[in-house]
């Protein structure tokens, strides 16, 4: 239990949730672009990660990841266009509701 609650006061330093921060930035830029999924948006963040510590690298790269997701229901809705396969639905939903 006390490795639990350790790794929990690690994850939720000021520092991490700042990583994390930057990579939903990050990836909802991305993803706001058709074409650009998430796949592409970590393998040109991955580069980055080797400068900086491995918690935050992984931080960076979740935010990236779940940013990207997110940031591609926006072109779908808007330009009825999905960024991902997983937006699919959410175009032909969301963009008759526009």
């Amino acid at each position: 239990m006390e490795n639990l609650i350790a790794g929990f006061q690690d994850i939720l330093t000021p520092a991490n949730i700042a990583w994390v921060a930057l990579g939903v930035t990050i990836g909802y830029v991305v993803g706001v672009l058709p074409g650009l999924g998430k796949g592409t948006a970590v393998a040109v963040a991955i580069p980055l990660t080797y400068y900086i510590s491995p918690l935050a690298a992984i931080s960076l790269l979740i935010g990236i990841a779940k940013g990207s997701t997110a940031g591609s229901a926006v072109s779908a809705i808007l330009l009825n266009t999905p960024g991902e396969p997983s937006s699919a639905p959410t175009a032909l939903d969301g963009y008759p509701l526009a």
